[in-house]
């Protein structure tokens, strides 16, 4: 649809929105990637049954009443499929990441196997063809710098770390610095049966403040009855942007 239009009011598109798919010949498959709030969603929900939703974002939004699935982070072997399909996406006759697999399990792990970094280091290899993987690593190698060195100029790790940061209270904001800094930073202990998920952290110190995991993949699954923090969670909440 040509941008002159599309409504200036929220209110008017939405309606445009609507009345688009009530149109609609067949089914659509509407995809709200990476909303923030239920607010967000509800006035783009079809009235229509024969359309769908697939509605994406780092918090569970029950109040929508969907089906919950809960994505955690990719594992090791995963994590470098992803980084090699990104790169030979680009590039059909790319064979680096695959040659140098010992590389590219160390820039997965550096990426914490979490998908929105592996794309930005594959971006980051696709801008340098010439560059080796142990290369990327070695750049990645350097914990203090690794979020803000993971960025493609349209994407970065840090820019949605903060989404979720600046959205909690303030008593949570700092009480997810505190636990940044802690030297050995925190686990987030559940009881089983206690009706309470075990990706979902409710850490009680600093003046007994609750705070609620702005997602449940940054916390990843531990040994029994515990589950612990992405190490990102804490290189994000040592210097996070005010």
């Amino acid at each position: 649809m040509p941008g002159e239009e599309i409504p200036p009011e929220t209110a008017d598109r939405v309606g445009l929105y609507r009345s688009v798919l009530a149109r609609s010949a067949g089914p659509v498959l509407a995809v709200l990637d990476n909303a923030s709030s239920t607010e967000q969603v509800h006035p783009l929900l079809p009235g229509d049954a024969r359309h769908c939703v697939l509605v994406t974002s780092r918090h569970l939004l029950p109040q929508l009443g969907a089906r919950q699935l809960v994505l955690s982070v990719l594992s090791p072997d995963e994590a470098v499929g992803l980084l090699d399909a990104a790169v030979h996406a680009a590039d059909l006759s790319g064979t680096r990441v695959i040659r140098d697999l010992s590389s590219s399990r160390r820039v997965a792990s550096y990426c914490g196997h979490l998908p929105l970094a592996l794309q930005i280091a594959a971006a980051l290899l696709v801008f340098e063809p010439a560059k080796p993987v142990a290369e990327l690593a070695g750049d990645l190698a350097q914990a203090h710098t690794r979020l803000d060195y993971l960025d493609d100029g349209e994407r970065a790790v840090r820019a949605a770390f903060d989404l979720s940061y600046h959205r909690l209270p303030p008593d949570q904001a700092r009480l997810f610095r505190l636990l940044g800094v802690h030297p050995a930073g925190y686990r987030c202990g559940y009881r089983r049966g206690a009706g309470r998920s075990p990706r979902t952290c409710h850490p009680t110190d600093a003046g007994g403040v609750g705070a609620r995991s702005p997602h449940p993949a940054d916390c990843s699954p531990g040994p029994v009855a515990d589950a612990r923090p992405h190490p990102y969670l804490r290189r994000a909440g040592n210097h996070p942007t005010r």
